[in-house]
């Protein structure tokens, strides 16, 4: 009998209606291996599933394992940059060792010369000892000469006390003649005032009288350098340089002693003027104020001298004038000149 659709149509219809039937139909038609297939299939899906679950828990703890890898291999890195710094620090701490060594040695060299000094010491503190026992000795006799000082020293203070009262005395006396002094002393200050006053006056005084002395001696004291000398004071000749210098100039100039018109001796044609500061003690001041006139007569075109005139000279004032060519008249003993050579090559020449 053939198999229609329509069976089929109704078989299929009894499938659904009888699902207990499709099992047993599975059976018929399928081989063993297709019909145990789903269940190796459920099988293979739930492994798969905890193969999943264990793959991702495999690659968490692979992940864990990398990050305490890496750790690990900061700390190995660390460890080993330690180790590196405690090898040299071993290192350091070998050659410590070595030098420690080396002072070990010294210091048992040194301590066997301390062994050997120590017996030395001994020896000498029983030397001392015995020494001691008799300085002992020895201060007990000072002790008793001490006793005899001490008594010997009480009556010395006794003697001390009528010294004492003795230079009591004799200073009241000392100050009374103290006193005395002070006055004495007074009194000469007061002389040595007056006589200062006095050494003024008669300097002003002799100064004035080598002045009047210097105008009329000294065509005679520097004759032998120029000749023809016509000397004036300043002022007698203002019509003669007031309009030439100026009145400024002038009024300077009339401050200098004399001014001298006159010829030099080695060379006729050739006129020179001296302008001369006279003082009885010729000082730095008088230097400067002659080298000033002599200036403002060479400022006007004339061949100008400085000269000083005196009884001595300072020190300050000597080395001044011999370095800027000033003609110095000394009347010490007798007047003569001084640095003629020196006026001539820096006014003259």
């Amino acid at each position: 009998m053939a198999f229609t659709v329509q069976d089929f149509e109704d078989l299929v219809r009894l499938l659904e209606l009888h699902p207990e039937w499709r099992a047993q139909l599975r059976r018929l038609l399928l081989t063993e291996e297709l019909l145990v297939m789903p269940e190796r299939l459920a099988r293979v899906e739930q492994l798969l599933v905890e193969q999943a679950g264990q793959l991702q828990e495999l690659r968490r703890i692979a992940e864990e394992h990398t990050r305490q890898l890496e750790a690990l291999r900061h700390i190995v890195e660390g460890h080993t940059q330690e180790l590196r710094e405690l090898r040299a620090i071993a290192e350091e701490h070998t050659r410590q060792l070595q030098e420690h060594t080396r002072e070990l040695r010294e210091l048992r060299r040194i301590a066997e010369e301390h062994t050997r000094q120590l017996q030395e010491h001994t020896q000498q503190l029983q030397e001392h000892t015995q020494q001691l026992r008799e300085l002992r000795a020895i201060a007990e006799e000072h002790t008793r000469q001490l006793q005899e000082h001490t008594r010997q020293l009480q009556e010395h203070t006794k003697e001390l006390q009528e010294l004492r009262r003795i230079v009591e005395e004799h200073t009241r006396q000392l100050l009374a003649l103290t006193r005395e002094v002070g006055e004495l002393r007074e009194a000469v200050r007061v002389l040595e005032e007056r006589l200062d006053r006095l050494s003024q006056r008669v300097d002003a005084a002799l100064g004035q009288v080598f002045e009047l002395r210097a105008q009329q001696r000294l065509s005679s004291w520097l004759g032998r350098l120029v000749r023809g000398m016509r000397v004036r004071p300043p002022g007698e000749w203002e019509q003669e340089f007031r309009a030439r210098l100026g009145d400024e100039a002038f009024d300077r100039l009339l401050d200098a002693d004399l001014l001298v018109r006159g010829r030099l001796r080695n060379d006729d044609a050739r006129e020179v003027w001296l302008v001369v500061e006279v003082s009885w003690v010729i000082d730095l001041r008088d230097v400067d104020r002659v080298l000033e006139w002599a200036a403002l007569l060479r400022a006007a075109g004339l061949t100008a001298v400085p000269v000083v005139l005196g009884s001595r000279l300072t020190d300050e004032a000597r080395l001044l004038a011999q370095r800027d060519g000033v003609l110095v008249e000394a009347d010490e003993q007798s007047v003569r000149s001084e640095g003629w050579e020196r006026v001539q090559e820096r006014w003259v020449a």
